[in-house]
């Protein structure tokens, strides 16, 4: 996340996919800035968010984006899998965390990468209210997935996932790039750690855990339970599985979508 700074105030953007990916974008507000790129983000099906800190922008009435026509670093590969290099984009939605206030832009097509600005008029706004603005700090969630102790158990895929909260609101899709406990990530038996933020979700209801298929030696993954902790509350949820994610085994089902434990 951008620092607040003294004449700043700190925007969150969400990017609501439409039917396609796209490659590197920009939004328009006081100024161009660019919305952070790179591998495994901006996929079909995704919500992406941005904290930016911005001068104060006052009422939102249009937003303009763009996407890059040269691509960039992580997305060429992305790319090779559709005909064209386009950006489906359902809708943008930009909100001020120090009042709560988001603006709705609907955008309903693919842009085309041509580095020309795409206008989207303002058609919804939502004021925030001041006793809900705690909820719109960001705080730092502890993922622990555990990997059961059978054979083939462990997975070489790249394993995402999506938190849901009370408060009507997800994570959307994150990538689990980089475990704190094990270098070797996702193997038969391991308890591996993550960190992710995010907005607060409030009581974590539901997560989705899904994995791509794809793996030099495995992709199959017998997953025993899933644990998020609130770090900023120290509240832990347990979400138990005991089932293969896999297009083989299972219900050949390559995700999972997991409820609390209330034993």
């Amino acid at each position: 996340m951008q620092p607040y700074t003294e004449n700043s105030v700190c925007y969150l953007i969400d990017c609501i996919p439409w039917p396609s990916r796209l490659t590197d974008a920009y939004i328009l507000s006081t100024q161009t800035i660019q919305l952070d790129h790179g591998k495994g983000m901006f996929r079909k099906g995704e919500i992406d968010e941005f904290h930016k800190s911005l001068p104060a922008l006052g009422n939102i009435f249009e937003a303009q984006v763009k996407i890059d026509p040269e691509g960039g670093a992580g997305t060429i590969d992305d790319l090779s899998e559709q005909s064209d290099r386009g950006w489906g984009l359902e809708y943008i939605r930009v909100t001020e965390l120090r009042t709560g206030t988001s603006w709705h832009f609907d955008c309903l097509q693919t842009i085309v990468p041509d580095g020309k600005f795409f206008v989207m008029h303002e058609c919804e706004v939502q004021t925030g209210k001041a006793e809900t603005v705690h909820d719109l700090a960001p705080v730092k969630y502890q993922i622990t997935t555990t990997t059961s102790d059978i054979k083939g158990g462990g997975t070489d895929a790249n394993v995402s996932i999506t938190l849901f909260g009370s408060l009507n609101d997800s994570t959307g899709k994150r990538l689990l790039r980089k475990s704190k406990t094990h270098l070797d990530k996702f193997e038969k038996g391991h308890r591996d750690v993550f960190e992710i933020e995010a907005l607060d979700l409030g009581q974590i209801k539901k997560v989705r855990i899904e994995h791509d298929g794809k793996g030099i030696k495995n992709s199959d993954w017998h997953l025993e339970s899933v644990t998020v902790e609130n770090m900023s509350t120290n509240e832990k949820t347990d979400f138990p599985c005991g089932q293969w994610i896999s297009k083989r085994r299972g219900d050949k089902l390559l995700f999972k979508e997991l409820f609390p434990d209330i034993s």
